[in-house]
């Protein structure tokens, strides 16, 4: 099929110079260099400003703590007091001491205010006077027991939670000690209430305590031995 050129050149309607001057200057559509593709293929970013319409992302809000009193903020506090006692307990256990029954008399006070005595040998109610023995709170699922174990034990127990070492003779900051007027006056309110004295503390969740309060330089060790 002869093209339209052909007939303008055989109809005598065109030169040829004419007709190579009008090929020349016919429109070609835009190739990219590099996918010998039209403009309008390509993926071409939108014009800067299209760009600077589109919505900026927002940045994401940062969870916040539970509030206090939450059930969130319940589950969480009851985790850490599981962490807490398991951790205690596990150290009572690395350095509890045998109890020696023997005529010394040991009285301490409990976490509740209770006066609580444990019968000694010499040796060990020398060794809780000399430091080199504490006494420690062992928590049991139903009860709070006490034991005897090593003083580094104590004093890492100390760290996690001050209210569960009763007592310590450590240079400079005592445990447990009690004055002559302190001890008569546990001595009388437990004469007072046998019973109750006696029986073993329930379970008692651990609070965010404060250190241990320091006692004056002259007070004295709660030992006091059978006559």
């Amino acid at each position: 099929m002869q093209s339209l050129r052909e007939k303008l050149l055989k109809a005598g309607l065109v030169t040829a110079e004419q007709a190579q001057k009008v090929e020349a200057e016919k429109p070609r559509p835009l190739v990219s260099p590099s996918t010998n593709q039209p403009r309008s293929a390509r993926n071409v970013p939108p014009p800067r400003r299209e760009r600077e319409r589109e919505p900026e992302r927002e940045a994401p809000i940062p969870k916040l703590p539970p509030l206090p009193g939450s059930k969130e903020h319940q589950r969480i506090a009851a985790r850490k007091q599981r962490e807490l006692d398991a951790g205690l307990y596990e150290l009572v256990r690395s350095g509890e001491v045998p109890l020696q029954q023997g005529p010394a008399t040991f009285y301490f006070v409990t976490r509740r205010g209770k006066l609580r005595r444990l019968q000694l040998s010499a040796e060990q109610a020398q060794a809780l006077e000399g430091g080199t023995l504490a006494v420690v709170e062992r928590q049991e699922p139903d009860r709070v027991d006490h034991s005897l174990v090593a003083p580094e034990v104590a004093e890492q127990m100390f760290a996690l939670f001050p209210k569960a070492v009763r007592f310590l003779n450590r240079p400079g900051s005592q445990v447990g000690f009690l004055t002559e007027e302190e001890l008569a006056t546990k001595k009388a309110e437990a004469a007072a209430n046998p019973a109750g004295n006696d029986a073993p503390d329930a379970p008692e969740p651990a609070a965010e305590e404060k250190p241990a309060e320091e006692k004056p330089a002259g007070v004295f060790i709660a030992v006091k031995r059978a006559t």
